[in-house]
């Protein structure tokens, strides 16, 4: 995968978002845990958790907030839609938006063997 370095930029940050990051997950998905096939009998939800949570986009801080801050996430009012709770820090918060990506965009296969 290419790197990213246009950050500082909300609009450029969202788009890779959205047609990298997101993407690549699902494609990591069916390529290293080959969920494509027909004998998949792994947890979708916890392969889809192991992938974004090793991103460096989640890890870093610096990625993590620049993401955040494109999806006009505040640190101190938004509230995470899988915990209905406020957020801790950054890489919570690009973890949830990239986690909420991936889900609505491939909701269709993801719910094809759950």
């Amino acid at each position: 995968m290419t790197e990213f370095k246009d950050y500082e930029n909300k609009t450029l940050t969202r788009n890779y978002v959205k047609s990298v990051l997101i993407p690549s997950v699902y494609e990591c998905l069916v390529d290293e845990y080959d969920f494509a096939n027909d004998d998949y009998d792994g947890d979708v939800y916890h392969n889809i958790h192991e992938i974004i949570d090793g991103m460096q986009e989640v890890i870093y801080n610096y990625e993590a907030k620049k993401i955040a801050e494109a999806f006009d996430y505040c640190p101190f009012d938004s509230v995470s839609e899988i915990t209905g709770e406020k957020f801790e820090n950054y890489n919570v918060m690009a973890y949830e938006i990239i986690y909420n990506g991936v889900i609505n965009e491939y909701s269709e296969q993801i719910n094809s063997v759950v």
